[in-house]
């Protein structure tokens, strides 16, 4: 009964983990969107 308590545990830790990962590279990939964006739109402006 405990053992199969500390897996459930375990499993509970590694999703809220690896949903924080993907939130975190979530976010750099929406940055890196908007600069390329931008870059894009500011070089159309320039031409």
């Amino acid at each position: 009964m405990h053992l199969h308590q500390a897996k459930l545990r375990m499993q509970a830790l590694e999703t809220l983990s690896g949903q924080k990962l993907n939130e975190e590279s979530n976010a750099v990939f929406n940055y890196s969107i908007t600069i390329i964006g931008i870059a894009v739109i500011l070089y159309h402006f320039f031409m």
